[in-house]
């Protein structure tokens, strides 16, 4: 049987750079998204020694308005890949919650999102990111439930963003198989978020897309208006994200909560972290 490593995500942790840069990258090694049939991909890791799947959505979607929470969504997730990939490896990223949150809501805006920061998230936790989607500790507890905690990789965006080469390394002796040789850093493999500017004139731009789909009027995000590359994501991420530069971000004093918040559980994922 083929040794089989799932890179889980979380979203928002570095995922689209490992595998659109290095996990494309690497030979011998079957590698992929499984986006397609399921059992296709099954068939075809007997002729290699190692099968690597990469997808976060695996552990569900943060931007799911009025369906399940995130971290529910994840637990069901983690109890499938369990009992399809008993003996899978997984590999899981996090990132401090402050910056985590923020790149969420970017995310959500240049998916359509119309709800500003504050109702996506806030400390009433009648938000569509809820406070507890971001217990770390939570969703590392459960997943050792469900695989051995020899079998997981614990890594941070936040280390592979100021440590790149000593993360890799590690990842490589958990694979047992070099990496760093197989990376390959492009550009437009990157993603880019949204300025604070760029992001409200999105948020105002999908509300009225929102409206237009409503009463079934042409879509701003129509095949034309993407060709010629002035859907709202494309305006706002690109050109109006260049033109204003001033970042997104939370007040002080907000940071400040947030990380208060979360410290102990920052704390616990640095202790746990694979070195």
């Amino acid at each position: 049987m083929s040794d089989i490593y799932i890179h889980i995500g979380l979203y928002k942790t570095g995922t689209s750079n490992l595998q659109n840069n290095l996990f494309v990258n690497i030979p011998n090694i079957h590698y992929t998204r499984l986006t397609g049939s399921l059992l296709m991909h099954i068939k075809k890791p007997i002729i290699f020694d190692k099968l690597l799947i990469s997808n976060e959505s695996f552990t569900g979607f943060p931007w799911s308005e009025g369906s399940m929470y995130w971290n529910k969504q994840y637990e069901i997730a983690i109890r499938n890949i369990s009992i399809l990939f008993p003996t899978a490896k997984i590999i899981i990223g996090f990132r401090d919650h402050t910056s985590m949150i923020l790149s969420l809501y970017k995310q959500y805006l240049q998916l359509g999102g119309t709800k500003n920061l504050d109702n996506f998230f806030n400390f009433s936790n009648k938000g569509i990111l809820l406070i507890e989607d971001l217990f770390y500790e939570d969703r590392v507890t459960f997943l050792q439930k469900h695989f051995a905690p020899e079998n997981i990789f614990i890594y941070t965006q936040n280390d592979l963003q100021s440590n790149f080469y000593q993360s890799i390394t590690c990842l490589e002796k958990f694979m047992n198989v070099s990496l760093l040789e197989y990376y390959s850093k492009d550009k437009s493999n990157t993603n880019v978020g949204v300025n604070k500017i760029p992001a409200r004139i999105l948020r105002q731009l999908n509300i009225i897309n929102k409206f237009l789909v409503h009463f079934y009027l042409p879509s701003l995000n129509n095949r034309f208006f993407k060709s010629l590359g002035i859907t709202p994501r494309q305006l706002c991420q690109g050109v109006l994200s260049n033109f204003f530069k001033e970042k997104l971000d939370f007040t002080e004093d907000k940071k400040k909560q947030i990380k208060e918040l979360y410290l102990t559980d920052w704390q616990f994922v640095q202790k746990e972290k694979s070195t």
